[in-house]
C-alpha cells in the first residue's frame, strides 16, 4: 500500500481509499524493512527496537501513575527496588528459563508493575479503586449497590413468613 500526499491510500488491487481531513490512520508495524524513506517521512514514523528502549522509560511513566499519597520516600524505595531487582530478574528469565511464548523485557516489566501496583493496593488500600472497563466482566461481579441491596433485603425480613 502507498499513502500519498493527498491522503489517499492506494491498495495493491488498484483500489483507492480517500481519507477526509478529519480522518487519521495509525499504523503499527513490526519493522520498517520494506518502508521507503518517503513513507517514513509522510507518516512521521519513529521506530525503536524494544531492546533499545528498555524498561526504564516505561517504569518512569508508571511511577507517575501511582497515588501521590504514597509520598516521595516510598516512591524512592520502589525505584530502588526495581533498579536493584528487575535487571537480574530479566537476565535470569532470558538466560536460564525456557519461555513457552517469548516475551519482550518491556512486557515482562509492565506485568511486574501491574502486579506490584495490585499488591500495593491490597496492602495499603491506596489506589484500590476497581475500574470495570467491559460490561461483560462487570456482570459477573456484583456492584456495591447490588451487594448493599442484597444485604438490606436479607436483614429487612421481607420474606419467609411465620
Amino acid at each position: 500500500t502507498v499513502l500519498d500526499d493527498n491522503k489517499k491510500l492506494c491498495l495493491p488491487n488498484s483500489e483507492i481509499i480517500a481519507m477526509s481531513g478529519a480522518m487519521n490512520m495509525i499504523f503499527e508495524v513490526a519493522d520498517l524493512a520494506v518502508a521507503s524513506p518517503a513513507t517514513v517521512s509522510r507518516c512521521g514514523m519513529v521506530y525503536l527496537e524494544p531492546h533499545q528502549l528498555g524498561w526504564k522509560p516505561i517504569f518512569t511513566s508508571w511511577l507517575a501513575t501511582l497515588d501521590p499519597s504514597l509520598g516521595p520516600k516510598t516512591l524512592e524505595r520502589i525505584t530502588g527496588l526495581f533498579d536493584w531487582l528487575l535487571p537480574p530478574a530479566l537476565r535470569t528469565v532470558k538466560k536460564k528459563m525456557a519461555e513457552m511464548s517469548p516475551v519482550s523485557e518491556s512486557n515482562l516489566a509492565v506485568s511486574l508493575m501491574r502486579l506490584f501496583k495490585a499488591l500495593l493496593a491490597d496492602l495499603t488500600g491506596i489506589g484500590a479503586k476497581v475500574v470495570v472497563e467491559d460490561d461483560n466482566f462487570g456482570s459477573s461481579a456484583p456492584k456495591k449497590e447490588e451487594e448493599e441491596a442484597a444485604e438490606g433485603g436479607a436483614e429487612g425480613g421481607g420474606g419467609g413468613g411465620g
